[in-house]
């Protein structure tokens, strides 16, 4: 198979511990001990997307305002075939199938989450990284729960083989890449560091986890930059400990204590790593003894 036929279908997948495609390799070439043995995926659709958008008419007039918009939920549909050499394992395989697609049983292995977990899959690519002269594979993910049961169908005619269907849902609707960007500040690092993320043209913002580690009480206006918008902490009576900001949930907390109050700029000030990546500075500094900048990269 040329690599301009080669589609996300045709690569590795994994839901919730349950292997798809065992009979593709991470390049998408074809694993022949596994063809007759595998959970084959004909269609994989993450395209659907619930989009909020704020629009209102004109009064009595042509015309109307339009306000806020953002993408909501995400959808993914997945169809393929399960195959299997034997009536036994197939039957076996079916089970594993809805159990991992299962609502309830989804559920109770993340309660956390509500039963979201990452769906992983291959996706070819010549952008990473930067300058890469020959296409490679990445290994992406949604974040996903069963939306509801599979459906499964099996005709006479088509041995041992079994249709089915599954979808997905996507409380974010963010494609990330599987392995995270982690970006260190020190004295020995620097406190401006480079925060990568996809192209302006194909990459969606994405938000990350700061943690800073502090040796004793810091400054009252600690403040981490992306030279457009800042985020201030007011560390000055926070003595020494490992402090966690997630810039996506807005929680901050001094190991598992939420400190939400050492904040001191605005609601609107928590960042995000924009398409094309950004530049961060970390100032004032009284006390602080190392950072860390961790991110999944997103892309459209």
């Amino acid at each position: 198979m040329s690599e301009r036929h080669k589609l996300p279908q045709d690569f590795p997948m994994s839901y919730r511990g349950l292997d798809l495609n065992e009979h593709r390799d991470q390049s998408g070439d074809p694993v022949r001990e596994y063809v007759d043995e595998c959970y084959d995926i004909v269609t994989f659709d993450p395209s659907p997307m619930s989009i909020r958008d704020q629009v209102e008419g004109l009064h009595v007039d042509s015309g109307a305002d339009v306000g806020v918009a953002s993408k909501e939920f995400r959808r993914i549909a997945i169809r393929g075939l399960v195959k299997s050499r034997t009536a036994w394992g197939l039957e076996d395989r079916i089970a594993r199938l809805l159990h991992a697609f299962d609502i309830e049983e989804a559920i109770r292995a993340n309660p956390s989450t509500e039963g979201l977990s990452p769906f992983t899959f291959w996706c070819p690519t010549a952008v990473l990284p930067a300058g890469a002269p020959e296409p490679l594979v990445v290994q992406e993910m949604f974040i996903a729960r069963p939306r509801g049961f599979p459906v499964t169908y099996e005709r006479k005619s088509q041995g041992l083989s079994y249709n089915f269907a599954v979808e997905l849902l996507c409380a974010d609707p963010r494609r990330y890449i599987v392995e995270p960007v982690i970006v260190p500040f020190s004295t020995a690092a620097g406190w401006v560091q480079g925060l990568p993320n996809w192209p302006v043209d194909m990459g969606v913002a994405t938000y990350p986890v700061v943690t800073l580690v502090l040796s004793g009480n810091g400054a009252s206006n600690l403040t981490i930059s992306d030279g457009t918008t800042s985020f201030v902490l007011n560390l000055s009576a926070a003595g020494a400990g490992t402090f966690t900001i997630d810039m996506k949930t807005k929680e901050i907390k001094k190991g598992s204590t939420p400190r939400n109050d050492l904040r001191s700029s605005g609601t609107r000030s928590y960042l995000l790593v924009p398409p094309g990546g950004a530049d961060w500075e970390i100032t004032n500094r009284t006390n602080l003894t190392s950072a860390e900048v961790r991110y999944h990269p997103a892309r459209s």
